[in-house]
């Protein structure tokens, strides 16, 4: 199990996921908008670095939840961690190349606007795969540790961004729907699970 310091740090660690992920959105939807493309000169750096700090800190989160949540006895929840983690570690590479694209020194044949775009491509996947991950952690969570509005709005985020990026996928999202439904889903319902989860990793220690 985890010592009292290390799920101290898990739970700080949920803050800044859910910190950072509600600064983004916020960026991305009410600033820029959805239609916007490319690397933008301002906010661009900004988004840039909130997801780097996202991504590196829920690699350890998604490590707590393992621990506490005993993935290696469900072995669906195994993979699935695994594959989150993956994909979040795939993210993390990506999240700084269209910044240090927009400041490099040397010519080069992509712009960051190109690389900002295939930059972001992971993040679809990640979006689903995260989606199915949450309605399954609470589905075979055994000792029954997520309950409540934890479990409420863990659902909720499941639910909603595995049809809003099926239906972004099919082209079924009107444009002026994607801004509400990522709220819903991003500045509410996930930070709200995610810090729940933490509430559930900081109190699960066993060890001094």
């Amino acid at each position: 199990m985890l010592t009292a310091k290390d799920a101290k740090n898990s739970q700080n660690a949920s803050y800044i996921i859910a910190g950072t992920v509600v600064a983004n959105f916020m960026i991305l939807v009410l600033v820029l908008g959805p239609e916007s493309t490319g690397f933008d000169p301002t906010w661009g750096p900004v988004s840039s670095l909130l997801n780097f700090f996202n991504a590196w800190f829920t690699l350890f989160f998604l490590g707590s939840i393992g621990v506490v949540f005993k993935v290696r006895k469900s072995g669906e929840l195994y993979i699935l961690n695994r594959i989150v983690w993956t994909l979040t570690a795939i993210n993390l590479a990506y999240t700084l190349t269209a910044l240090f694209q927009e400041n490099s020194v040397f010519e080069t044949l992509l712009d960051a606007d190109i690389i900002s775009e295939i930059s972001g491509l992971p993040t679809n996947a990640l979006f689903l795969v995260f989606g199915i991950w949450a309605l399954r952690l609470i589905s075979l969570d055994s000792q029954n540790l997520i309950e409540g509005w934890v479990k409420i709005s863990g659902q909720g985020f499941g639910y909603l961004v595995i049809v809003a990026q099926i239906g972004s996928m099919f082209g079924l999202i009107p444009a002026n729907a994607f801004g509400p439904l990522f709220i819903l889903g991003g500045v509410i319902l996930f930070p709200a699970f995610i810090i729940g989860l933490g509430k559930i990793v900081g109190s699960s220690t066993t060890e001094g």
